[in-house]
């Protein structure tokens, strides 16, 4: 029996509700629509590397949310396709993190799919791991050096604008 990640909803208590996910690749990463009505989560199901997938609190629905671009070959074996997904707190947005064009941006896309953009226009580092403010102004970010042997920790705005290393 291989062990694998898979999805459940839990309670309060740790009581185990319902299992959300079967599949025998991991399922990673999930969190909370600010509604609490839809789980947005990492998985390399159908593909080869990690993209986002969409479904309901309750396991239904489930749908592919990001698609990699095909022709994009400069992302190596450990990098992220579509990294860990954060929704933003206050508007329908999620964000995560994608080696894109030879560098680790953070990009936003809609809950339904569409609107896939880069946050910033920044070339000068490679973005990661990030967090919302919970006033969804403000992102806080992992950035380094092109070559990721120097790391600080940046603020970010929500318009991918102002980049100021804390």
């Amino acid at each position: 029996d291989q062990r694998r990640n898979e999805l459940y909803r839990i309670d309060k208590d740790g009581k185990e509700l319902q299992r959300l996910t079967n599949d025998t690749l991991n399922d990673n990463d999930p969190i909370f629509s600010p509604d609490g009505k839809q789980i947005v989560f990492r998985s390399k199901r159908g593909t080869k590397y990690d993209e986002l997938w969409m479904m309901n609190a309750d396991g239904t629905n489930m749908h592919r949310l990001t698609h990699y671009p095909e022709d994009d070959t400069t992302a190596f074996i450990h990098s992220y396709h579509a990294g860990p997904p954060f929704w933003e707190p206050n508007s329908n947005v999620i964000s995560y993190c994608s080696n894109q064009q030879g560098k680790s941006s953070i990009f936003l896309i809609n809950p339904d799919g569409t609107n896939s953009r880069r946050l910033s226009k920044n070339e000068t580092m490679n973005e990661g791991w990030h967090s919302w403010s919970p006033d969804g102004n403000f992102i806080a970010a992992e950035c380094s050096d092109k070559e990721n042997k120097k790391f600080s920790i940046y603020l970010m705005d929500k318009t991918g604008t102002t980049l100021r290393q804390l």
